[in-house]
Formats: structure tokens, sequence, C-alpha cells
């Protein structure tokens, strides 16, 4: 039985120069903490099909659209850069092993095709052209030809179906021939650029000090808990009674822009940072104000997530002076909201439908101070 789905393949890029110079030992060890990191930003959205050596495969079965897609790419690739630099900082090993760690790179391809899951010895395997197809991508001359090292290739076909406009987001449009396969048409996006562009533009924090904050933790991991705050389809069924989204190109970033309904309220939502899976700063309106909403993500030991909703409003006197006279109702608004997220990812990772009404002994918030709402 075939199904249809994204294919992805995400590529340690210097990993054969990499090995051939430097300690096997250490060189193992390194290998597997970032892939693991890699494996960790793909796995809550899509299944992992086999590790490959300097590889990582996975797929899913048609449920992800474009925007998740994008975020789980630029997710792996930010999380890949964050550890690879921790590792670099925390080493204390004079080796070439350690000591080359900078020198390697991350590239993905991502298509979108048929395939088909066989047993084989023991284990379950993807086949088909697609899948082929995929891996065939990884061989290209994209590097030479621009000079790009970090990457992620989008086949025409992913871009097509799942709905992005490669022009808008600035993606470069590419082409590989291959004997077996013929021509494929690819769309780049420079991942290095985007790292660059993320972890040195000015970011929309709002200070500890300023505005009011809310801590939950949340059964489930960043990735899971990001979508389900992002995504309107997975939003109404917790949060908004409805809920529409404008995304430039299909891949959420800044610029999105997401109308929810909520009872008698309603927020318009205007995204200013969108680091997959850290980070989420926006402008929003409600009740004739204005407000900064920045949400921050962290992992957890136990895989589960720390949610930070940080609220202040912005700019006008007037908004400062309102601010105390409605911040416990949005307080209300977000707890209640949050309360419900906690049951339906409780629920969801039990394999259940969620419960209704109040959840017994639900997670109290840690350290609440007042909260946000979208």
């Amino acid at each position: 039985m075939t199904a249809h789905g994204c294919l992805v393949v995400a590529d340690l890029g210097g990993y054969t120069r990499y090995l051939s110079g430097v300690e096997l030992e250490h060189s193992a060890d390194v290998l597997a903490d970032l892939l693991q990191t890699v494996v960790g930003a793909f796995e809550p959205n899509f299944r992992v099909a086999k590790l490959e050596g300097d590889a990582v495969f996975v797929y899913d079965g048609g449920d992800a659209d474009g925007a998740v897609l994008v975020d789980a790419v630029g997710g792996a690739y930010i999380a890949f850069m964050r550890r690879r630099r921790t590792v670099e900082r925390l080493t204390t090993c004079t080796c070439d092993a350690c000591r080359s760690i900078g020198d390697l790179g991350l590239k993905i391809v991502a298509h979108r095709g048929d395939y088909a899951v066989h047993e084989i010895a023991g284990r379950a395997e993807l086949v088909g052209r697609d899948v082929i197809l995929v891996h065939r991508l990884l061989k290209n001359e994209v590097e030479r030809r621009t000079g790009i090292r970090d990457y992620v290739a989008y086949t025409d076909r992913a871009t097509r179906e799942l709905e992005l406009d490669p022009e808008v987001l600035g993606w470069r449009r590419e082409r590989e021939t291959y004997d077996d396969l013929g021509e494929i048409a690819i769309h780049v996006d420079d991942l290095s650029a985007r790292w660059q562009s993320e972890s040195s533009a000015p970011r929309h924090l709002i200070p500890d000090s300023e505005g009011a904050t809310v801590v939950w933790e949340l059964p489930a991991p960043p990735p899971v808990v990001w979508e389900h705050l992002s995504h309107p389809e997975k939003a109404v069924r917790f949060m908004a009674d409805a809920a529409s989204q404008v995304s430039p190109g299909g891949a959420r970033g800044r610029g999105t822009a997401t109308h929810c309904v909520h009872g008698p309220h309603s927020y318009d939502l205007e995204v200013l940072d969108w680091i997959p899976y850290e980070l989420q700063s926006m402008r929003f309106k409600t009740r004739g104000l204005t407000f900064l909403y920045n949400s921050i993500y962290e992992a957890t030991p136990s895989g589960h997530t720390r949610l930070t909703a940080r609220i202040a409003p912005i700019a006008s006197r007037r908004a400062w002076l309102l601010f105390p006279l409605v911040r416990g109702r949005i307080r209300k608004e977000y707890e209640g909201w949050m309360r419900s997220l906690e049951r339906l990812l409780a629920a969801e990772g039990r394999g259940s439908s969620p419960p209704e009404g109040p959840a017994e002994g639900a997670t109290r918030p840690a350290g609440a101070q007042g909260a946000s709402g979208g």
C-alpha cells in the first residue's frame, strides 16, 4: 500500500572531509550529538525513517502543510547551529575532531511524493521512485553554482503541492539533471543567511522587569506546542472560536497576520520575530489597545515545554494607563487557554480524546504575574 507525503533528508555537510582528518572516537560522539539535535527538531511532526550515517531521513503521512514543513526545516537548522556553537564553546579538548566542529554544516532536501513501507530484515524501509529522488538530490551542484553551503532545496513538486511561493519567499530557482531521473526543478533557501539574520537582528523582547509574565509547563515538546499555538486549525481546538491566518508565500514568519475570535473579543496579530521552536514575538490589538506579546519555548529534561508568555503595552501612554484595568481579564483568558491546551496535549499523548471541563489536578502556572493572549 502506498502513501503520499513529505520526504526530507537532512545531511551533514563536510562530513567526509571532517572524518578524514580527525580522531574517530571524538568525531563519532560529535556527529551523534548533532544528528540527534536535528532528529529532535523534526521528530514531533515527522517520523524518522532512517539514520543514514551522516544524514537523517524523515517523512510524514501527508498531514504536514507548507508552514509546518518550513518551520521544521528552520527549527532543525537553528537547533543544529546552536548546538554546534555550544559544543564548540564548552569543549576543552584540543583534538582535531573537537577543534574542527565548526567545519560541519547542514544541507536539507525536501520533496513530496509517493512511497511504500516494506519490512526488510525486520526493519521498516521506505521504497519508491520519490524516495530515490530525494536522496539523489543530495548530490547536486548548488554549492558549486551559488556558493551557498548550508541550504534547503525544495522540489518544485513540493512547493506546488504545499502552496509555497518561492518567488515571494525569496528562494533561488535551480535545476539539477540526472541520467535516470531527468531534469528536476528545485528552489533553494539559504539557511546560513537565515541564521545570520535571526542571530544578529534585534528582537522584540519584553524585558523581565516590564509588562506581565506567566510561565506554564505543557506536556509535549516545543515543536508540538509551537504548532498548537501557531496553526489556526489547531488553535480552534482549545483556544479560539474562529481563527484565520495570512502568510506571504505560504510560510509563516515576519509579516504573518492572524485574526482570532474568542467569545466577544477579537485579536489581530502580526508576527515580528519568528524563530521556530524558540521564540514568537507579535504585535497584537484587542479592546482598542495595542500590545507586544512574546512566547518563549524551552525544552525541559522530561520532554515537556516550559512556555513563558510575556505582554506589555506598546508606546502609548493611554495603553500603559489602561493596562492594569485589562490585565486581570487577559490573564484569566490566557490561563483558561493553557488549561485547555494542557488537557488536549495530555489526551493526545495518551491517544484519546481530551476530557470535557477542567482537568483534575491540572498543572498550575509557575510564577504567574500576569498573562497574554493571542
